[in-house]
């Protein structure tokens, strides 16, 4: 027997016809233009995907920017606050020491009133207050208790009821001062 070439098997002659040939082609064509299509698809993907992350990280930029912003605010608006509440303290410091003194005026001013009729009354002297609604220590009660005071002793009760000593008063004349600054009226003096 003699050995026989095998062919593969032809195929039927209708499917190599004009128009099969010719819609296989246009498949193929069209394969080819979805490949072309995808693998451009894939570079619009690559441009978007490239764009997007460009994006992320301008915003990226623009996040940590904002966050140094809001801490330069933050800082500003509790340097503000600070700033404002000192200001405030500042105000109402002042004020109560306005206040005090107000109402140091008003206690001195109704001292000096009684006063001026205690020795004929026969009544103790009603003590005056500092600026600051603080009693004078040891304030003297009597015409007598003045009478006897040292010049250093007067020096500092002249100075607690807000009369400026001139550097050349005698003792006499710092008391005289003292009875006046509490409302005590100058008696005339018999001999």
């Amino acid at each position: 027997m003699a050995a026989s070439v095998q062919r593969p098997p032809s195929p039927p002659t209708e499917e190599f016809d004009k128009d099969t040939v010719a819609l296989h082609l246009r498949g193929l064509a069209h394969q080819a233009t979805l490949f072309r299509t995808q693998s451009l698809n894939q570079t619009t993907l690559d441009q978007i995907l490239a764009a997007v992350q460009a994006t992320n990280t301008r915003m990226d930029a623009v996040e940590t920017r904002m966050g140094e912003m809001e801490t330069r605010l933050k800082e500003r608006m509790d340097g503000i606050k600070t700033h404002t509440d000192e200001r405030i303290t500042t105000l109402e410091t002042g004020m109560n020491k306005r206040f005090d003194k107000i109402d140091s005026f008003a206690q001195n001013s109704k001292a000096r009133a009684k006063n001026a009729r205690s020795r004929e009354v026969g009544v103790p002297y009603t003590p005056l207050v500092k600026e600051d609604g603080s009693a004078i220590r040891n304030f003297p009660l009597t015409f007598d208790e003045v009478n006897t005071l040292a010049e250093p002793r007067l020096s500092t009760l002249l100075r607690a009821v807000g009369v400026e000593l001139e550097d050349d008063w005698t003792v006499e004349q710092k008391r005289n001062a003292f009875f006046s600054a509490i409302g005590v009226m100058n008696l005339p003096t018999f001999h």
